[in-house]
């Protein structure tokens, strides 16, 4: 395979090795060499090639997202769903390609990473209430 000159290039061979990866196995040299590569790319940090999968939340993902911090007394009423939606796209959005949880959401979608780990959780709740902070100053 030739070596690979743009950053898309370079993600379509990452995704290629990554396929044949899964939570089980070790990473192969092949696979941590062109994250590597990645990472170190000049364009790395503004390369956001999911990025209309990303923006588009499911509406349902929203409302499961809301009722779960609802009861769980992470939010309070003064929260609406549009907000919710707003700060879980600011999340995503702030990662970039290769962290977990874009990877997590890419691979698997919205509903199952969003309701299956509590990382996201705390990021978007500290984002709401930073934002109602920055309000009252």
């Amino acid at each position: 395979m030739a070596k690979p000159e743009t950053i898309k290039q370079l993600y379509s061979a990452f995704l290629e090795e990554y396929s044949a990866y899964d939570d089980n196995t070790e990473k192969s040299e092949t696979l941590k060499k062109l994250e590597k590569e990645l990472r170190d790319h000049a364009d790395y940090l503004n390369f956001h090639p999911h990025n209309d999968f990303l923006q588009d939340v499911p509406r349902k993902v929203v409302l499961d997202f809301f009722v779960y911090l609802s009861v769980h007394r992470y939010i309070g009423d003064n929260v609406t769903l549009a907000l919710l939606r707003k700060f879980m796209r600011k999340y995503v959005m702030a990662q970039t390609v290769l962290d977990l949880d874009v990877r997590a959401i890419v691979d698997k979608g919205w509903a199952h990473h969003m309701l299956a780990d509590t990382g996201p959780c705390g990021a978007i709740c500290e984002y709401i209430e930073l934002s109602f902070y920055d309000l009252l100053e």
